[in-house]
């Protein structure tokens, strides 16, 4: 530390990889680069100089589902090299990896992960909201597994587990009995201990023995090992994990109110969701977490907590318009044929496939429906009529299909544009009340509140009529909730 042109040097090169990682996320994952930029700042300490970090640094990312929350976190241990180090946990209880003695407690996975006691690690408490410890009448709910997380987001140290190391020293001392009594064949036993007591020895002890070499111990070895480990203070026997980086991931649905619930919404602008979403703050999250988790909890948590807006329209076109250059170049690469996919089929999918209440899950679904189904029969298509390697086909779309180009022929694809169809209203008549119906909110609304609504809309697919989306206020007075209900 006392070499400042090895150090300074150290710095620079360590921002500078902060900086690169910040690009290729962006470059990755669309409309959340505040997010990404929030995230780089909350970890740059615990990179950059890890020195300065005593206890665990903790970043909470908050949001709807499918925008990118476990993605980031997984791609950013993977391009700051820390892969190997990174441990992710469900919290619900059903962890990827996990057997069923280590899958209770977050010890038991760090203790078998590439995690090092006091180096840095990456650590993800994923689905973090369906941990809750009190219910809705803030009655205490029943949870076994995992307690220890709530010591290790406290300072980063865990306590010993004593009453296991209890059950090995008993399970010592009926092996030695038994062995007292045990015939010559029994007493020339290779193995005293069995692999899962070796390994919680070992781990608990802060051995550097092999398992084979421990499960081979004699229980008077066992017993002396366990008694030079009581007699050295009780400052070894806790495991220090404060160098860790922990991020807690998770869908706060009560901070987002109808918007998280409104999953039959394919209608409304996802600029509409975005705008209300952006304005969220940490004291939301916090009324959020009040809701599921007692208050001292909620304060282990801390308070760098990075909410997630709904992704915005132009977020979903640029990851539209990617997912489709993908499909093309794939689709090139195995075929042989070139595919020019027009602007017309990215707001066709868009049209068909945005639901932004729920993020990008439901899109990557519709997008293989539409576009994988739809360049392979355009493929075959274009083939069958004698296409070769290295001709280009074109792709358009409209309300209805897909439409292949090659050659000054095209073919329409049926392609699952179902939202286009619900939308359709025969009768010109309603459409045409509709609009009129609409348009009169949206005018007295403007005449009342001096503002035009965000939206109105006639052609929706989900429900039989039309709507006005208004801005809301933070202040009301007694005029303007009367006006309110005049509109």
């Amino acid at each position: 530390m006392n070499d400042t042109p090895a150090l300074r040097d150290r710095l620079a090169q360590r921002n500078q990889a902060l900086q690169e990682l910040a690009a290729q996320l962006k470059s990755e994952l669309f409309g959340i680069d505040a997010v990404i930029d929030r995230v780089i700042d909350s970890v740059r300490a615990w990179y950059v100089l890890p020195e300065l970090v005593t206890r665990p640094v903790i970043v909470c990312l908050w949001g709807l589902t499918g925008t990118g929350k476990t993605q980031l976190v997984r791609r950013m241990a993977q391009l700051l090299g820390f892969y190997d180090r990174f441990v992710e946990v469900q919290m619900d209880g059903f962890s990827n990896g996990a057997g069923w003695r280590s899958a209770q407690s977050i010890s038991g996975m760090l203790a078998q992960s590439g995690v090092r006691e006091g180096e840095p690690g990456i650590l993800a408490l994923d689905e973090f909201q369906r941990f809750r410890t009190i219910d809705n009448k803030r009655a205490e709910v029943r949870v076994e597994r995992y307690q220890d997380v709530w010591a290790l987001l406290s300072d980063g140290r865990l306590p010993p587990a004593l009453s296991l190391l209890g059950d090995i020293e008993s399970s010592i001392a009926e092996a030695a009995y038994d062995a007292e009594r045990a015939d010559a064949d029994e007493a020339k036993r290779r193995f005293k201990l069995n692999s899962w007591e070796a390994q919680e020895l070992r781990r608990n002890l802060k051995l550097d023995e092999s398992l084979m070499e421990i499960m081979a111990w004699a229980p008077n070895q066992i017993q002396e090992r366990l008694r030079a480990f009581r007699e050295t203070g009780q400052q070894r026997w806790e495991t220090d994990y404060s160098r860790l980086l922990i991020f807690v991931c998770g869908n706060l649905d009560e901070m987002y109110e109808d918007i998280a619930t409104s999953v039959d919404d394919c209608d409304s602008d996802a600029d509409t969701f975005h705008g209300l979403t952006s304005k969220l703050s940490v004291i939301d999250v916090k009324q959020a977490l009040n809701q599921r988790f007692k208050p001292e909890q909620v304060a282990r948590l801390g308070n760098e907590h990075v909410i997630y807006p709904s992704l915005s329209r132009r977020a979903y076109e640029q990851l539209i318009k990617q997912v489709c250059t993908r499909y093309a170049h794939e689709t090139a690469t195995r075929c042989g044929l070139h595919f020019n996919v027009d602007a017309s089929v990215h707001e066709q999918i868009y049209a068909n496939a945005v639901f932004p209440a729920q993020g990008t899950r439901p899109l990557f679904s519709s997008l293989h429906a539409i576009l994988g189904t739809g360049l392979a029969k355009a493929t075959l298509w274009a083939l069958e009529r004698g296409a070769a390697a290295g001709d280009t086909v074109g792709l358009t779309a409209d309300s209805r299909s897909l439409v292949a180009h090659w050659r000054g022929q095209a073919q329409a694809i049926a392609a699952p544009f179902e939202i286009n169809r619900l939308r359709q209203r025969n009768n010109p008549d309603f459409r045409a009340l509709l609009a009129v119906h609409e348009a009169g909110h949206g005018l007295v609304h403007a005449l009342l509140f001096g503002r035009a609504p965000q939206e109105i809309k006639i052609h929706v697919a989900s429900f039989e009529g039309g709507y006005n989306a208004y801005t809301s206020r933070k202040v009301w007075s007694r005029v303007s909730v009367q006006q309110s209900h005049l509109a």
